[in-house]
């Protein structure tokens, strides 16, 4: 059986996950406006954007290829926080982060055979309460957090703001990988590095 697994993304940090799992995909770049998909709830919001990001680039996928699309959520209550738009509205985030936890989902959609199997994986992460603003301003400068949800990367610099992550760390750096590696063995998947 030849079999392809794309993954709908044009993040390298979900790709690393994957392919440091095993997991060989093709990229199949979204061609979709998340920002204008907006429910009700955070959940719902990165649900619907995951399935819109997946169904856009699905008419390069065969039948029995695997597609994999998703997206990250972080949100404090009902205000959701996509990617800043500028350093002070980062910075302003970061602030509020700070001394407090902030929910983090990432809604999955695994496209196969003509089915989609959606999973939502979620994480808390409690910023240090004592984190600077100088500490913050430092932070963003350094720049490596640009374009990322949250506005901090917990794998790398971005770890000296945290004080504690509860649920799948690797959640929050991009893709619920356990689960998602829990579904590909409920479609038969089992070996590392396969690729059938």
């Amino acid at each position: 059986m030849n079999r392809k697994i794309y993954l709908a993304s044009s993040s390298v940090w979900r790709a690393s996950i994957l392919k440091n799992a095993g997991i060989n995909v093709d990229i199949l770049p979204p061609s979709v406006d998340e920002y204008s998909i907006l429910a009700d709830h955070p959940i719902q919001t990165a649900k619907l954007r995951a399935i819109a990001k997946g169904e856009s680039v699905l008419k390069h996928c065969t039948g029995n290829d695997i597609l994999i699309s998703a997206d990250q959520v972080v949100y404090l209550g009902e205000d959701i926080f996509d990617k800043p738009k500028t350093e002070e509205e980062w910075f302003d985030r970061l602030c509020r982060f700070r001394g407090i936890g902030h929910d983090l989902t990432t809604a999955v959609s695994l496209f196969f055979c003509g089915k989609r199997i959606d999973i939502q994986e979620h994480t808390k992460v409690w910023f240090r309460a004592d984190v600077s603003d100088q500490e913050l301003r430092a932070y963003i400068t350094d720049g490596e957090a640009r374009g990322c949800a949250g506005g901090y990367m917990v794998e790398q610099k971005g770890a000296w703001l945290i004080e504690r992550v509860q649920g799948d760390w690797l959640n929050v750096v991009g893709l619920p990988l356990f689960a998602i590696l829990t579904e590909l063995r409920g479609l038969g998947l089992r070996q590392v590095g396969w690729r059938e």
